[in-house]
């Protein structure tokens, strides 16, 4: 029996979080008598995922985050690494902009299939001019070009490039996300929330993710309803700043932190309205799982299009206010009866088991 063919990913660390969500959804559900997943990773402590990772098979490689100061350093890394382990034909690159750096070592060591994976539609921050930068220079490196979604595609890629981009959905095990009341009561029970109305947000305590809004628009659905909760699942680097937020906002009895968790499914049936402010989103895999668990959705209109999906979500412009949200929100939650919508996600083809045959036949096709 022959060897699965080894497809090298490159992340920054498989944390909980979106880009990471796909890559194990994928990664668990693929063929691995056929293909094996091994990982290029940009920080030295151990990711979330890394033990599942080691046990389904995968290898680790650690590196030191991509800064301008060790630009030189790492690229003798990876010009290393490639000299050392000829066994890759595949690289699979998911950190946007950086790809640039592994990519063109990649290509400078006659990989045959490069491929620069899109997962977002936009660059805040202090580093935004070089991520912008980068992607100029990304132009030769990549033999294939993927996205989440058309927006993904244009934001990274460029015009003459567009034309190449394969679009892969954040597929998610749908049949998970099935609402089920006896379920949902249990855990309301447990977590002593029965009587309140909860709303929730899913995402890693980042600027992107917008959560001081959120507060904001939360504060005020709290002076319409003062029988409400907030979830916030994540963590991150602005989690001090987001509590403070909350003590000045006189929330901390009614907004819980509940960190990183794995349980999304749990969450979510626990949930009875999902809200998701971003300022940009590659894809936003959560308002994809939230409807399909029959949730009332609220997200900002920067948001791709391809997550509209049912009849329970609903686009809000981030240039209204947080009173104007929390109005919008309040006079829309229950506009629907909550019901089944997971196979209605599925039809629209996010379920994994379609989208892993198409990958898998990719990295076969390609190898």
């Amino acid at each position: 029996m022959s060897k699965p063919i080894r497809v090298l990913h490159v992340v920054t660390i498989m944390n909980l979080g979106g880009i990471e969500a796909f890559i194990m959804n994928f990664y668990r559900n693929i063929d691995r008598s056929k293909i094996q997943f091994d990982f290029i990773v940009h920080r030295k402590i151990r990711g979330h995922f890394d033990d599942e990772i080691e046990k389904l098979g995968g290898v680790i490689y650690r590196f030191n985050s991509i800064s301008l100061n060790n630009i030189i350093t790492y690229n003798i890394k990876l010009n290393k690494f490639f000299k050392n382990h000829t066994e890759y034909s595949i690289i699979h690159s998911h950190i946007s902009s950086n790809s640039f750096f592994v990519l063109n070592t990649a290509k400078r060591f006659k990989i045959k299939c490069r491929i620069a994976h899109s997962h977002s539609n936009a660059a805040i921050g202090p580093k935004r001019i070089l991520k912008i930068l980068l992607k100029i220079l990304l132009i030769r490196q990549p033999t294939h070009f993927f996205a989440c979604s058309e927006d993904a595609a244009k934001w990274l890629f460029s015009e003459k490039q567009l034309p190449k981009v394969k679009l892969f959905k954040n597929a998610i095990v749908t049949d998970n996300f099935k609402f089920d009341k006896k379920r949902r009561d249990d855990l309301r029970s447990l977590y002593n929330i029965n009587s309140k109305t909860v709303y929730g947000h899913i995402g890693n305590f980042n600027l992107e993710k917008n959560h001081f809004f959120l507060l904001e628009i939360f504060s005020e659905i709290m002076k319409i309803d003062s029988n409400s909760k907030l979830l916030l699942i994540g963590d991150g680097k602005l989690r001090e700043e987001i509590y403070s937020k909350i003590i000045k906002l006189k929330l901390d009895d009614c907004v819980e932190l509940m960190g990183s968790r794995e349980d999304i499914s749990d969450i979510l049936q626990m949930v009875d309205i999902f809200i998701f402010p971003s300022f940009f989103e590659g894809f936003g895999i959560v308002a994809i799982e939230a409807q399909a668990s029959g949730l009332k959705t609220f997200v900002s209109d920067s948001l791709p299009k391809e997550i509209f999906i049912t009849n329970n979500i609903f686009k809000i412009s981030l240039n209204k206010t947080a009173k104007q949200w929390a109005n919008i929100i309040y006079n829309n939650q229950n506009k629907l009866e909550r019901e089944d919508q997971y196979k209605i996600v599925a039809n629209e083809g996010y379920d994994i088991k379609s989208n892993v045959i198409k990958l898998q036949k990719f990295y076969l096709r390609n190898s």
